[in-house]
């Protein structure tokens, strides 16, 4: 059945056949890591929304995940974001691309957002 365990084992173990003179490889799947959200009262939270409306970007507050960098360090304490970013069609296709003039907001407001937790 697609999406086994077996199968990933199963795929590793067919490809190490093609390359003999490597270390095998070795599946190993250690933790799922549940959705998050950071608190209201996050310091990051609320700089990167306050950043966020200042550059006149149109964005919430979200669950994130799951799997997501962010949910690993959430799991471990860290307060962390998937934060937000520019204008995209096509996410993870072989068409994917970006709005180059979204970016100037964005960097904006990440940069406000630092300054205001450098700042507190």
């Amino acid at each position: 059945m697609p999406g086994h365990r077996g199968d990933d084992r199963t795929a590793a173990a067919q490809l190490d056949t093609q390359w003999p003179g490597t270390l095998p490889t070795h599946v190993k799947i250690t933790t799922r890591w549940p959705p998050y959200a950071l608190p209201n009262s996050s310091p990051l939270r609320n700089a990167l929304l306050q950043a966020a409306e200042s550059a006149r970007l149109t964005t919430a507050a979200k669950i994130a995940g799951p799997s997501n960098i962010g949910n690993y360090l959430a799991g471990l304490g860290i307060p962390a974001t998937a934060g937000f970013g520019v204008d995209y069609r096509g996410l993870h296709g072989t068409d994917e691309r970006i709005r180059l003039d979204s970016i100037p907001p964005i960097q904006a407001a990440y940069h406000q957002a630092l300054l205001t937790l450098l700042q507190a």
